[in-house]
């Protein structure tokens, strides 16, 4: 005889249903009909209930139908409330005035009362917390493609991870034809701008997985997308758009399971948080960019999902990038109405068609960031990691309709004529964790990094470089310091805008006329670069034509933007430029987030689990090898996620019945109290974490900002961003 329990359960449970159909023809044979619905409905529940049902557990793993909840609670509420209607009119009942209950009888029916009740209200807020269908597909901007994905697409395809290798000597050429002979050797060396990176390889090689994984995701099947996006992320671990996707699969096995609860069907749309980060994948050599922010955004989702048990973040990834021609890349007011319209699709499309999302990290320049802000406000908060723009003093809130509408949202402000002045303001509902520019300037005014006279090169139809240069000249000026250029800018040689005729090289002799005038060196004069982005030619040529000065000694110190913090610009022609930025790494020992950084996104996981655990002195030179570095905007990025998912977590509690909701049928009700919420929390005069102080990034504590310089090494022929 087996004495295995196992074999015990089929025995129970045919005597169960045996005794229950006994039970059941004698209180049919006594009519007594309250009792015989108030034990089928029990029954039914000790059944089939969605959470531990006998019948339920005996399927396993297999997942139930998504209309098998609202079915169960639907006909254990019409038995409940049977009994109650047989037991109202009862003849015992209706007489209770001379008819004296005894305390089994109270007991009973107060009991048929409180479950009659309770089931009741499990039906009405399954039915109020069905799952809305959402909108899962933008159309990019210029493709026909889809530009936003939880896991279903590839945002950053495969073409990432071999880089072109752009000719920037053509691209020169097309621009300045008379300014580059006998340049050939200082050229060549400059453009060797292309790092061995052998993990990106490895990611090629292994690509059939991780497509495997989305074609999965977006069928549903979140089991197997887990598996298939943690075997791509064994061979590829410095992938971070599949990070995000391999914890967005784990997060709605996470909610399947906790939906199969009975207890817990109520707070359905309760146990995932949705946000948003935008990133500028499809613009050329975007992926850069993209992967740097994506991979703080991962780092932040993996913590909170480790760390929250109750909870888990799902995280949308869309592109607002845009497809560049010639001519957009040459003509930085094409360009900037371009990525406007793109930033600005991407925000409606988030804003209105999507609002299970709770907030957004991006966007990712100020001009995107401005435009977006026109459909986020009194709508959802949004956090840009990395616009960095001078931004007026923050105003009241206006809660006016038309602000608040899809159409004012759709009446994108940027056309080519009116762009020349628009100034950067994104309103109340956008923060910033990085640093902005002001703070930028501030710093390098206290360091003594300028000389008494600046020029600048920069572009006065970009909002970024634009009001860069205008807090530079008024801050400059009120510490006595000069500005070489004009105050016009149509007659600023230095002004490389679209309308501008001038060539690199008449901007440098519009300085040295300027410093034979008043008869000063080039020790006295810094050039300040603020192009709009890395993109921009005729800030590398300048870069180029001042360092083949340095044999006449007339090359001039170099100060940058942060939109030069790039590889672009690592080279020996920008030997010594010197950049603000948030943040940087320390040159000798990892920060903090580094190590976690490098326990993700590791090729060796193993290794580097050794190093966290050691604490190890070498370990930067390990990880700059394992190709997963980080920097500023990731920090930035990460600090993004980090505030706007712990705040989300914070509010989710106090929206789960929310107060003020005009229409008790809004299916979602409790995202748009999540949203408000999320705004009070990270506005308020004591705002989340202290992290903010106007919408800005309060850098009191935060131990942010860095000087970096270029620093080559002649020997290699190699040059990096150090930190001064």
């Amino acid at each position: 005889m087996s004495n295995d329990p196992s074999d015990e359960q089929p025995g129970k449970f045919v005597k169960f249903i045996k005794d229950l159909l006994i039970e059941f023809k004698q209180l049919i044979s006594d009519r007594q009909w309250d009792a015989l619905l108030l034990i089928s409905a029990f029954s039914i529940w000790l059944l089939f209930n969605p959470g531990d049902g006998f019948v339920i557990n005996s399927l396993g793993t297999q997942e139930l139908p998504s209309w098998y909840n609202t079915l169960f609670l639907s006909i254990v509420t019409v038995l409940g409330i049977l009994a109650a209607f047989f037991i109202v009119f009862d003849k015992k009942v209706t007489s209770l005035g001379t008819v004296k209950l005894s305390k089994t009888d109270k007991f009973i029916y107060t009991a048929i009362a409180a479950f009659t009740l309770t089931t009741t209200i499990f039906s009405i807020t399954s039915f109020l917390n069905t799952p809305v269908s959402f909108s899962s597909y933008v159309a990019c901007i210029d493709t026909s493609g889809d530009c936003f994905s939880m896991g279903e697409n590839i945002l950053i395809t495969r073409n990432a991870f071999e880089p072109e290798k752009h000719n920037q000597e053509e691209e020169l050429a097309s621009i300045m034809k008379d300014v580059l002979a006998e340049r050939e050797q200082l050229i060549s060396f400059d453009l060797n701008l292309v790092r061995d990176e052998p993990w990106k390889e490895i990611c090629k090689d292994n690509w059939k997985l991780k497509s495997t994984a989305t074609g999965l995701y977006a069928g549903g099947d979140f089991a197997e997308a887990r598996n298939s996006f943690s075997d791509f992320l064994t061979k590829c671990p410095n992938d971070p758009e599949a990070q995000i996707y391999l914890e967005n699969a784990q997060s709605k096995q996470f909610e399947s399971k906790q939906n199969s609860s009975f207890w817990r069907i109520g707070r359905k749309n309760d146990y995932l948080l949705h946000l948003a980060v935008v990133v500028p994948a499809s613009i050329r050599d975007g992926y850069r960019e993209s992967q740097e922010i994506l991979r703080g955004v991962a780092l932040a989702q993996r913590e909170f999902n480790t760390a929250s048990r109750e909870r888990k973040l799902v995280i949308g990834i869309a592109d607002d990038g845009f497809k560049e021609d010639n001519t957009s890349s040459q003509n930085t007011l094409i360009r900037r109405v371009e990525e406007r319209h793109a930033a600005n699709r991407v925000a409606n499309f988030i804003a209105f068609d999507r609002s299970d999302i709770l907030g957004v990290i991006g966007h990712f320049t100020s001009d995107a960031t401005d435009e977006a802000a026109e459909c986020y406000n009194n709508r959802l908060v949004a956090i840009s990691p990395t616009s960095t723009a001078v931004r007026p003093v923050r105003h009241e809130q206006d809660s006016t309709d038309e602000q608040n509408s899809e159409e004012h949202c759709l009446k994108s402000k940027q056309t080519i004529d009116n762009l020349d002045d628009q100034k950067f303001d994104p309103g109340n509902y956008v923060f910033r964790t990085a640093l902005n520019d002001g703070r930028a300037i501030e710093t390098l005014i206290e360091r003594g990094e300028l000389t008494e006279h600046v020029a600048i090169v920069y572009e006065s139809d970009s909002t970024y470089s634009q009001s860069f240069k205008e807090e530079l000249s008024s801050r400059w000026m009120e510490q006595a310091g000069k500005i070489v250029n004009p105050p016009q800018d149509n007659s600023d040689k230095c002004n490389f805008s679209k309308s501008a005729i001038h060539t690199p090289q008449d901007c440098l002799d519009m300085i040295y006329t300027h410093m034979e005038e008043l008869d000063i060196g080039v020790d006295e004069v810094t050039l300040f670069l603020i192009p709009s982005t890395k993109n921009n030619l005729r800030v590398r040529e300048i870069i180029q034509l001042n360092y083949e000065n340095a044999n006449a000694n007339t090359k001039l110190p170099l100060i940058g933007a942060d939109s030069m913090y790039d590889a672009d610009f690592e080279t020996q022609s920008a030997n010594g430029m010197r950049i603000f930025v948030s943040w940087h790494r320390e040159e000798s020992d990892l920060s903090d987030i580094e190590y976690r950084a490098a326990a993700m996104f590791s090729q060796s996981p193993s290794e580097f689990t050794k190093i966290l655990s050691s604490q190890s002195s070498l370990g930067r030179d390990q990880i700059l090898k394992s190709g997963h570095e980080i920097n500023w905007r990731t920090k930035t990025a990460y600090d993004a996620a980090h505030v706007l998912s712990n705040a989300a977590n914070n509010v989710a509690a106090r929206c789960r019945f929310p107060q003020k909701v005009r229409n008790p049928f809004n299916k979602v009700s409790f995202e748009s109290c999540l949203r408000e919420q999320i705004f009070v929390q990270l506005s308020s005069e004591n705002d989340y974490e202290g992290i903010f102080s106007n919408g800005e990034r309060n850098d009191e504590n935060s131990q942010l900002g860095a000087v970096i310089q270029v620093d080559c090494d002649s020997s290699s022929q190699t040059c990096e961003f150090v930190k001064l």
